[in-house]
């Protein structure tokens, strides 16, 4: 079962589109009020990841549900020129701060792949010498997988990983600092972003 495609823009007021769509969809389910404030609470982040965009995009939002899970799916697409999206992929790898919180983590994940969507700079995101994910949260080298040369982030390899370093490794304990206080961390089963079609996807997934 899949819900109706709704079109957002950066900086636009549709971004509020997202958790009428949530609720309309979680009625067709017929979801009890439990499932469905959770879902709502997922909405509510993906929210906020619109918002704080530092980059000009479009982007398609839906839902489907297979009789298991619930997918709240959000594909993004940057708008910026070339020059910017380099100039961007630079900073991205110079600047020493820290994302806070996991959502922050997201968020750098998707931007970079947005400006990293061509051919040759996914490879580049494939190689050690690509966009520091570590940075974002991939712990290390297995933590991250290559499908069709696009690089894709999991929150359950995320949480793995820091589980294995988490004795030993400060940013592990950051880690899994941010993990207990996050909203979509203690919802979501799973949150997947990757490359897919030229667009970057985000997948959110519940279980009911």
């Amino acid at each position: 079962m899949r819900s109706e495609k709704i079109h957002l823009k950066s900086g636009g007021k549709d971004v509020s589109k997202i958790l009428e769509l949530i609720e309309s969809f979680s009625y067709e389910l017929d979801l009890d009020d439990r499932n469905m404030l959770r879902i709502r609470l997922l909405g509510e982040e993906l929210v906020g990841l619109v918002n704080s965009m530092d980059l000009e995009f479009d982007a398609e939002f839906w839902m489907e549900y297979d009789n298991v899970d619930v997918m709240l799916h959000l594909d993004l697409r940057t708008l910026v020129n070339p020059a910017r999206k380099k100039e961007f992929l630079a900073l991205s790898k110079s600047d020493p701060k820290k994302p806070k919180g996991i959502m922050a983590r997201i968020k750098g994940i998707v931007q970079n792949m947005m400006v990293s969507i061509d051919e040759a700079d996914q490879l580049q995101l494939a190689s050690t010498q690509g966009v520091p994910y570590a940075m974002y949260g991939m712990m290390d080298a297995e933590s991250s997988r290559v499908i069709d040369s696009a690089m894709v982030w999991s929150l359950q390899r995320y949480r793995s990983s820091v589980d294995q370093n988490v004795k030993n490794d400060e940013e592990a304990i950051t880690g899994h600092d941010d993990l207990e206080k996050s909203v979509i961390a203690n919802i979501a089963d799973d949150v997947s972003v990757g490359i897919k079609d030229s667009r970057v996807s985000l997948v959110v997934t519940k279980k009911l």
